[in-house]
């Protein structure tokens, strides 16, 4: 049997805890899926983190960056898939704050006026599943790119999302 199988990383050498792919069968690829439940209005992000030490503005302290490519979608949630097609921008975002992003994305979206009533959502790849992002980003991916579609409130769109809910036991 081949493939390419999830294995579960740091069980040995805890600073490299990840997911990565891989080829041979071990038994850090088992898994246990669980689902989540759905609800259907949006969870609170999680709270900023509190600023930087002053070694940040030394150029010191560097939080991960990323490249954000990001859309807004229209008000019946079409939008372009491709990201290299008009009406996708991008900015480069440090940190893994989602508060932040979301502010960030507020601004873009409103053409320079805050606007913080959005859902961002994330893809898994081109043809991927739209998940609203209500958690945090993950450590580490300095210099990946994440897409995110933006979704603005009070749209049939928006109205149409369904949430993970972050607090199910």
């Amino acid at each position: 049997i081949g493939g390419r199988y999830l294995r579960a990383n740091g069980r040995y050498i805890r600073w490299n805890a990840g997911v990565s792919v891989d080829h041979s069968v071990s038994s850090m690829m088992y898994w246990v899926v669980e689902p989540i439940p759905a609800r259907e209005d949006m969870p609170a992000l999680p709270a900023p983190p509190p600023n930087p030490p002053y070694g940040y503005l030394l150029g010191v302290y560097l939080e991960p960056g990323r490249l954000i490519r990001f859309v807004r979608a229209l008000d019946d949630g079409h939008y372009p898939e491709d990201p290299e097609a008009d009406g996708w921008q991008q900015f480069w975002f440090r940190g893994r704050s989602a508060f932040r992003l979301r502010d960030d994305l507020g601004f873009l979206v409103g053409a320079g006026v805050y606007y913080p009533n959005i859902a961002m959502c994330v893809r898994a790849g081109r043809y991927g599943r739209l998940t609203p992002l209500v958690v945090d980003l993950p450590d580490g991916g300095y210099g990946e790119s994440l897409e995110i579609v933006v979704f603005l409130a009070d749209t049939p769109a928006y109205n149409e999302l369904r949430h993970p809910d972050v607090d199910a036991e």
